[in-house]
């Protein structure tokens, strides 16, 4: 049945009625409009013309299952037939609450009258939801608030688990993990590239999973039959895209008493599209205020929640959802495991006739290999097979692309930033090597996102191989908003004939940056590469070089002048103390220094600096650089900035600073934005992802001091009052006073903020203590410290002395722990005491949760900086950060 637009309003309501009763009217049964309205009626119920956030009082236990949704099927429908019709539906329609989301739900034989009834758009103010049937409709399911989400193990597991822990409402009231065999989930999703590949094992357990969603760049019909063949789930849901297109919407949906074939169903109209099969009754119970309806009778605290007289808690804002969530948490402390069981419906699989829409031919599908970086060598036209002749002219052409046979390839997928703007992604190479005099410009290329297959451009560099016997080692960089996406090396023998199997390598790195960059990354001014012996410019604009042992003596002389200030008992805590304004003097000083030394790097007015830094690379204090000519030792005074609390706006340098007055909003940690991008060795095979996003209800934060923090110091003692801070900011906080207390909170409580007010010590190997003598060496430190394996990187608050820059002559702490899985970690740049390192801890965990959802890590470190300096605090202008700090400030 063709529904009937251009005939009018009556003609769309005639064709949804007839399309109803069809099967349910006996033949020979005169249809005039009292029997059809009759029948219209048992129809209508309140499981298919859906009010969000309406709960009835007598909607508790099984009521709130819900009733079967009635069937829809297409067909003829004559002209003489549409007034009754039309009329039945008009008086069977019942009376609706005004202002409310209304849904009419609808189950339909094939994809085809799905996207009919999708592409109708609304009636009587009702937006028509249609639902296929599953193989799975006959099957019992499970399902219970708060969900557990399981993503199944695959290539892109890790991202996409980010995605959906990056995409929350409200507050986390959902639990996310890698699919394990061994727990129960209420929606699992699956990729569709490696649907094909899993074993009959781990289908048949997935079959017993609620909701299986499938997802991936392949059309939705085809994916959903596939999962619907394979698996057999009782709810299958497909949709196109990765979850960072439409987890946060559809899980937004459910939060606001919406079943989840309303939720597909809408994200599909915001242009995503998706498709979903389901059982015939029992869907209702994956919204969310039904769920709580149908447990109240088990769970009288729930009762209050649902009782609420506002039903906008539910229907708008979700707000009842994210409350009664924490009251099912509270009980589940007790034991209680709430899960509301629907039992098997007997009947018919279809009703009406036509054939399944899985009948049809599963076509077969070869799961889609991820493009990688590419480098190819030619000899004039013809591509070097084996490794690279000496002494010839060649061209070095990088791409990213499907490998072909023969290409040396990376030995890991490129990560795309998806939500680019427009149809390609512009990326910048950039390549390094002794065997060029000159360093080569880098250059462009353009990526497709919609044609993910396809190669990207390509950039060519000509080079000169050396004499035989030698190595050519040639570092290329791939920059996204001119910040490294993937860094590789590139490495083969100069030899006249290659070794049998003898060819290039492409090896790359672990980088501290995010593995799927997002929007939420921002353009850098300026890329510098601090790697080796000399810092220079790595975008390919013009500089000279820096010598990183300049920058080292001009941090030794920074960091003997704080400590022997701020690094011992009764330091002084405001720059109005004499101390601590001859302090202030004396770095403005070095720092004026520091920027004539750094001026070969052309940095002019950058506002927003990145660096290149390896493991063992020690910090390069380009925050405490000095905007303005060194003040007179004898004659400068402090700013009125200062002076007369009247700060300069965030992120804006002092206009007022000259050689009479000083000002510590003119050192560049006060207005630049200075990031580290760290670099470590060969990427580890464990999960991989990007500082992720945790509303601040869910910040789950582990603490851990040392007594030494507290030498001296009068109650509140700092150590407490760094606890209180945490636990007034973030509601979910762990401290424990060793290491081995520490690994195990790791383990369990899967942290997303490490804090350490901790003290360090530097003999044969650099020692991180905590509690009264509980130590870790920098050697020491793994992932087991920071994150279970399937955990993101955390974010690590390290406050003690000289954490940004203390280690040995194999490594620093800062680039021991982003090696192993810190997304950043901001230290200090100084020996300091306890109160200093608790003030500065509580400005960061305040400017932290204040950030949340809304502003970068980076940003939030650059807030804490700038507040500690409102209080005339000189630890502000001590913190450091190394690590990723671009994406949001939480899970």
């Amino acid at each position: 049945m063709v529904i009937p637009q251009s005939h009018g309003l009556g003609s769309t309501r005639a064709a949804l009625a007839a399309g109803i009763v069809t099967d349910l009217i006996p033949p020979g049964v005169r249809r005039d409009s009292d029997y059809v309205t009759g029948v219209l009626v048992e129809s209508l119920t309140a499981s298919a013309v859906w009010q969000s956030g309406h709960i009835p009082q007598e909607l508790r236990g099984e009521k709130a299952y819900g009733a079967p949704l009635p069937r829809w099927r297409s067909g003829a429908l004559k002209a003489a037939q549409v007034d009754t019709f039309d009329a039945a539906w008009q008086n069977a329609l019942p009376q609706r609450g005004k202002g409310m989301g209304d849904y009419l739900r609808l189950r339909v034989n094939s994809p085809e009258d799905a996207r009919l009834l999708r592409d109708s758009g609304e009636i009587d103010g009702m937006t028509i939801v249609p639902s296929l049937d599953s193989r799975g409709d006959l099957r019992q399911f499970e399902w219970r608030w708060p969900l557990r989400v399981g993503v199944v193990p695959a290539p892109s597991a890790d991202d996409w688990l980010m995605d959906v822990r990056n995409s929350t409402h409200l507050d986390m009231v959902f639990d996310a993990e890698l699919w394990s065999p061994a727990n129960e989930y209420d929606i699992v999703i699956v990729d569709a590239h490696v649907l094909s590949t899993l074993s009959s094992e781990w289908t048949s357990l997935l079959s017993e999973v609620a909701c299986v969603i499938v997802a991936g760049d392949t059309g939705v019909e085809q994916v959903l039959r596939e999962l619907d063949s394979r698996i057999k789930p009782s709810i299958a849901v497909a949709f196109r895209g990765t979850p960072a297109a439409w987890w946060r919407p559809f899980f937004h949906e459910l939060c606001h008493d919406l079943p989840v074939d309303v939720a597909v169903e809408l994200v599909a109209r915001q242009g995503i599209d998706g498709m979903m099969a389901g059982p015939e009754w029992g869907l209702d119970i994956t919204a969310s205020a039904h769920w709580f309806a149908s447990v109240a009778p088990e769970l009288p605290a729930l009762e209050p929640v649902l009782l609420d007289d506002s039903p906008w808690r539910w229907s708008s804002e979700g707000e009842n959802t994210t409350e009664a969530v924490q009251r099912v948490r509270q009980a589940e402390y007790t034991g209680a495991e709430l899960r509301v069981l629907i039992p098997e419906r007997v009947g018919r699989l279809i009703s009406g006739p036509g054939p399944h829409y899985l009948d049809e031919h599963l076509p077969a599908r070869q799961p889609a290999q991820g493009r990688r970086l590419v480098a190819r060598v030619y000899d004039g036209e013809s591509v070097v097979q084996t490794v690279l002749p000496p002494n010839r002219d060649l061209q070095l052409a990088v791409c990213i692309a499907i490998p072909e046979k023969g290409d040396i390839a990376a030995d890991e997928v490129m990560p795309m930033p998806s939500e680019a703007p427009g149809p390609t992604v512009p990326l910048k190479v950039s390549v390094c090597s002794d065997v060029w005099a000159v360093q080569p410009q880098p250059q462009m290329i353009s990526v497709r996102k919609d044609r993910k297959s396809e190669p990207s451009s390509w950039a060519v560099f000509p080079l000169t191989t050396p004499d035989a016997g030698k190595l050519v080692s040639v570092e290329i960089v791939v920059l996204y908003q001119d910040k490294p996406l993937q860094a590789a090396i590139y490495e083969s023998p100069i030899r006249a004939f290659g070794l049998p199997g003898e060819r290039p390598t492409l090896r790359t790195f672990e980088l501290s940056g995010p593995d799927e960059p997002t929007d939420d990354l921002k353009q850098v001014d300026v890329t510098l590469n601090g790697r080796g012996a000399e810092l220079r410019r790595l975008d390919g604009q013009e500089g000279g070089i820096v010598l990183i042992t300049d920058v080292q003596r001009m941090l030794d002389k920074i960091e003997e002048r704080v400590s022997k200030v701020l690094g011992v008992p009764g330091a002084p805590d405001s720059f109005e103390d004499s101390k601590a304004f001859t302090l202030l003097v004396d770095l403005a000083r070095l720092g004026s220094e520091l920027a004539r030394l750094l001026e070969p790097l052309n940095l002019d007015d950058a506002k927003s600096i990145n660096v290149s830094v390896g493991v063992d690379t020690p910090v390069l204090p380009l925050e405490l650089a000095y905007a303005a000519p060194p003040p007179d030792r004898n004659r400068a005074k402090l700013c009125q900035h200062v002076t007369k609390s009247d700060p300069p706006s965030l992120g804006q340098a002092c206009d007022r600073a000259d050689t009479r007055t000083v000002c510590p909003y003119a050192f560049w940690g006060l207005h630049r934005s200075i990031a580290r991008t760290v670099w470590s060795g060969p990427p580890r095979r464990r999960s991989r992802s990007a500082v992720p996003f945790v509303p601040a209800p869910g910040f789950s934060i582990l603490y851990a001091a040392t007594v030494v923090a507290d030498d001296g110091a009068v109650d509140p003692k700092p150590s407490d009052s760094v606890l209180a801070a945490a636990r007034n900011a973030f509601s979910l906080v762990t401290r424990v006073t060793s290491w081995t207390a520490w690994r195990k909170a790791v383990r369990i409580g899967r942290p997303n903020l490490l804090v350490v007010l901790g003290h360090t010590t530097v003999g044969m190997e650099t020692r991180l203590y905590i509690g009264r003598n509980s130590a870790v060496s920098r050697v020491d430190i793994s992932a087991a410290l920071l994150r279970s394996a399937d955990s993101p990187k955390p974010l690590v608050l390290l406050i003690a002395c000289s954490t940004a820059s203390i280690g040995d002559p194999f490594g620093t702490l800062p680039g021991a722990l982003t090696a192993a899985g810190a997304g950043a970690v901001v230290g200090t740049l100084s020996k300091i005491v306890g109160p200093q390192g608790a003030a500065a801890t509580m400005h960061l965990l305040t400017s932290l949760h204040d950030a949340v959802g809304e502003e970068s890590v980076g940003d939030a470190v650059a807030r804490a900086r700038y507040s500690l300096v409102n209080e005339k605090c000189p630890i502000g202008l001590l913190l450091v950060s190394h690590g990723e700090l671009d994406t949001k400030a939480g899970y």
